[in-house]
């Protein structure tokens, strides 16, 4: 890696806002409305653009840390590689268009590179605040990683026995994978693996969720990736 700072990379502020997380699996006896909830009928939520950002088009680079995805994982990084290539590009994304406003038409992305860093070494535990210095230090200096831009999206992947903490909670546990910004212009998103973790305790992030993903935005990305400027569903 590259020691020398890219004077065209700025590193940015961090912010404290709460993750944007994957909800854990919940088990089918929970999802069931009760009798007085079932015969109430809910008005179908509407949705308005607040005029945050919004990728049109995503421009995905995986970001792989650990020397596991070098050896054991190596195959699992081909594979996450090669499904990018392919949803990127796929009917899912053009089910999204129906989030398109006047200004932005959301359409097919692409996976823009990939990149394997082993430096620093993790430690066994790891905040939000720390992959965000992180991933600010690798844009800056590390050749191979893109600048940021509106469509821009870090994909960070962990190597099994790293777990991330945050507000308490900590990744496999009390959330899966999530995505945050720094200073609303670097979109990157985290996904530990649930190896960090024995099961059963793992396997809320091995299974699809009962229900749709909670947000405090109102227009989702392509990935997804809204901003702050929404309000709460």
């Amino acid at each position: 890696m590259s020691t020398s700072a890219d004077s065209g990379k700025r590193i940015y502020l961090q912010h404290g806002d709460a993750l944007r997380t994957v909800p854990l699996h919940r088990p089918e006896s929970l999802s069931t409305p009760t009798v007085d909830l079932a015969v109430k009928r809910v008005a179908p939520a509407q949705l308005t653009y607040r005029n945050g950002p919004l990728l049109t088009a995503p421009e995905v680079f995986t970001l792989f840390w650990g020397t596991a995805w070098e050896s054991a994982q190596a195959a699992l990084l081909t594979q996450i590689n090669q499904f990018f290539d392919y949803v990127l590009t796929s009917a899912l994304i053009d089910q999204l268009a129906e989030y398109s406003v006047p200004a932005y038409t959301i359409g097919h992305g692409r996976r823009v590179g990939t990149a394997t860093t082993t430096n620093p070494v993790l430690p066994a535990s790891i905040s939000d605040s720390a992959i965000q210095h992180r991933l600010q230090q690798e844009i800056a200096t590390h050749p191979g990683l893109p600048a940021p831009s509106p469509n821009t999206l870090y994909f960070i992947y962990l190597p099994p026995g790293i777990k991330v903490v945050q507000g308490g909670s900590a990744s496999c546990t009390g959330f899966c994978g999530y995505h945050n910004d720094i200073a609303g212009q670097i979109f990157y998103a985290v996904m530990p693996s649930p190896a960090a973790v024995a099961a059963p305790v793992a396997w809320p992030c091995l299974m699809p969720s009962l229900r749709p993903p909670r947000t405090n935005y109102v227009k989702p990305s392509p990935i997804p990736y809204p901003d702050r400027a929404g309000t709460t569903m």
